[in-house]
C-alpha cells in the first residue's frame, strides 16, 4: 500500500515548484467508493518495490502494509496533489495484475502437458471398426440451348450417393468339427446380396452346397461378405473356421490253414471296422498274381496254390480317405513222396537304402526319376510293393501327393505302386508333379518292400 502525503506538505511543495498562483483543485474524498473489482481478478502481491535502491527507505517501509484479510488494491493518491521525484521513486508500487481462472481449453491443454498418460484419446482413436461414410446428396442440372441461343428452363434431378457399406451376418453354421455330409451355412446381409468363399477360393454365390467328404482333412475357413446395389462391400467379411476329421479303419486277415503240400487250398477271412461308420472297400493280393476286391463285408471262397513256395497275402481296406493293411504268409510244400530239389539260399542286396527324387518345384509340370539297382541270388522273381498307409502315394506331415508313385515293371511300362509290381534288377521310379498341384512344405517319403522269390522249383 502507498502512504498518502498530508495535504499541507503536498500543497506547499506545489507552491514552491510552480511560479504561477496555485490552482485550487477539488480533492477526492478518502471515503469515495473504490472501483469495483472483477470477482475473477486477484492481485498477486501488494508489496512495493523501489526501482532505484535495493533497500527501501524508512518512509517506504512504513508505507508497506500487509492487509489483514488478504491482498487488496493499493490506494491511489488524491487528485490535485503531486509528490517530488524522490518521494515518487520511493513509494512507487507495482500495480498488481489480475489472474483470471484458466479457461476450459487452457486447463485441458495444461493437464495434457503435465500428464501425457492421462490425456483423453481423440475421437478417431476411440472409433472402432470400419469408417462409416455418410450419404452425400447431389443435384444434377440439365439445360437445353437451341441454335439461336435460346435457353430453356432448367431440369434438375436430386439424388443421394450411399457410401455406407452393408453388414454381414452368419445365422447358422455346421459344427466346428465335421466328418462327412453337407455343410450348411445361413448368411444374410443388411442390404444387397451376399457372396461366399471357401479357403483361398474366389467369392461366388452362396447357394452351392459343399460336402465335407470332398474336402481335405484339416482346418478350413468359410467367408461371406455383403454387397449393396451401389457397390459398397462389407470391409470385414464374416469368417467361420471348422475342421474336417476322419478316423482310419482297422483291418485283420485270418486263414483257416497256413501251410500244406501242393496243391494247397486256404480260405481267408477279412475283418474290418471304421469308427466313423464309413463304407469300406478291400483289395486282397494272394501273392501268386491273383487279386480279389470289392466291398465289405464279404465271404471269400478258398484259394488254391499249385506250385510249392512261400506266398504273402496282402490285404488293404479303405474308407475313402484312409486305409489299413494286414498280411499273412502261406507255405506250400512239395507233394508227399516227391524229393525236394536242392535249395539255393536267397539273397537280395539293394544299391542304396534310400532313394532321392530331387526337389519338387511348385508351379512347374515335371517328372522326377531315380534309379535303384538290386543284386540277387537264388531267386528269379523280384517284386516291389507299398504296404503302408495310402499305397502308391508319397506322404508328408501335411498330406499326400495327388499323383501316385510309379515304377518301371518287367514289361517296360511304368505302373503305379498301388499293387505289387514285378521289376527287373535295375529299378526305375518316377513321380509326376502337375503345374497346378499344391506342394506343402516338408519332405515326402514312403517305405517300400522288395521281395525276391523263386517261381520254378
Amino acid at each position: 500500500m502507498e502512504r498518502r502525503p498530508s495535504p499541507t506538505r503536498s500543497s506547499s511543495r506545489v507552491a514552491r515548484r510552480s511560479r504561477s498562483p496555485p490552482t485550487i483543485r477539488r480533492r477526492r474524498s478518502s471515503a469515495a467508493p473504490t472501483r469495483a473489482r472483477s470477482p475473477r481478478a486477484r492481485p498477486r502481491s501488494t508489496r512495493a518495490r523501489c526501482p532505484t535502491a535495493s533497500t527501501p527507505s524508512p518512509s517506504a517501509r512504513s508505507a508497506i502494509r500487509r492487509p489483514r484479510h488478504g491482498p487488496s488494491r493499493p490506494a491511489r493518491p488524491a487528485r490535485g496533489l503531486s509528490t517530488s521525484p524522490a518521494r515518487r521513486n520511493a513509494t512507487t508500487t507495482r500495480r498488481p495484475r489480475s489472474r483470471s481462472p484458466p479457461t476450459r481449453r487452457a486447463r485441458r491443454s495444461n493437464a495434457g502437458s503435465r500428464h501425457p498418460a492421462s490425456r483423453a484419446p481423440s475421437r478417431r482413436a476411440r472409433r472402432r471398426g470400419p469408417t462409416r461414410r455418410s450419404p452425400t446428396r447431389h443435384t444434377l442440372t440439365i439445360r437445353a440451348r437451341d441454335a439461336d441461343g435460346n435457353v430453356g428452363p432448367d431440369a434438375t434431378w436430386t439424388f443421394t450417393l450411399d457410401a455406407t457399406p452393408p453388414d454381414t451376418f452368419l445365422d447358422h453354421a455346421p459344427p466346428a468339427t465335421v466328418h462327412s455330409g453337407p455343410l450348411a451355412f445361413a448368411v444374410r446381409g443388411s442390404d444387397g446380396t451376399v457372396a461366399c468363399a471357401l479357403d483361398d477360393g474366389e467369392y461366388g454365390p452362396c447357394g452351392a452346397v459343399t460336402q465335407a467328404d470332398s474336402l481335405a482333412l484339416g482346418e478350413h475357413i468359410f467367408r461371406a461378405r455383403a454387397e449393396d446395389a451401389t457397390g459398397n462391400i462389407d470391409p470385414s467379411p464374416v469368417e467361420y473356421r471348422f475342421t474336417v476329421v476322419n478316423a482310419a479303419p482297422t483291418a485283420a486277415l485270418a486263414l483257416d490253414t497256413a501251410s500244406g503240400p501242393a496243391p494247397f487250398t486256404t480260405r481267408p477271412a477279412i475283418t474290418a471296422a471304421d469308427a466313423d461308420q464309413d463304407g469300406l472297400t478291400y483289395r486282397l493280393d494272394f501273392g501268386d498274381g491273383q487279386v480279389a476286391s470289392g466291398t465289405l463285408p464279404v465271404t471269400l471262397v478258398g484259394h488254391r496254390y499249385d506250385v510249392p513256395g512261400v506266398y504273402t497275402l496282402a490285404l488293404t481296406v479303405r474308407d475313402g480317405r484312409a486305409s489299413a493293411t494286414a498280411e499273412r504268409e502261406v507255405t506250400v510244400t512239395n507233394a508227399q513222396g516227391d524229393t525236394p530239389p536242392a535249395q539255393t539260399p536267397l539273397t537280395l542286396t539293394l544299391s542304396s537304402a534310400s532313394l532321392s527324387l530331387g526337389t519338387f518345384v511348385p508351379g512347374l509340370a515335371s517328372d522326377y526319376t531315380a534309379t535303384l539297382t538290386a543284386t540277387m541270388t537264388g531267386g528269379d522273381a523280384l517284386t516291389v510293393a507299398d504296404r503302408g498307409v495310402d499305397p502308391g502315394r508319397l506322404l508328408s506331415p501335411a498330406g499326400a501327393l495327388e499323383q501316385p508313385l510309379s515304377v518301371r515293371s518287367t514289361s517296360g511300362a511304368f505302373v503305379a505302386l498301388t499293387r505289387i509290381v514285378p521289376v527287373p534288377a535295375t529299378i526305375e521310379f518316377r513321380q509326376s508333379i502337375g503345374a497346378d498341384e499344391v506342394l506343402r512344405p516338408g519332405t515326402y517319403t514312403k517305405p517300400l518292400t522288395f521281395t525276391l522269390a523263386v517261381t520254378s522249383p
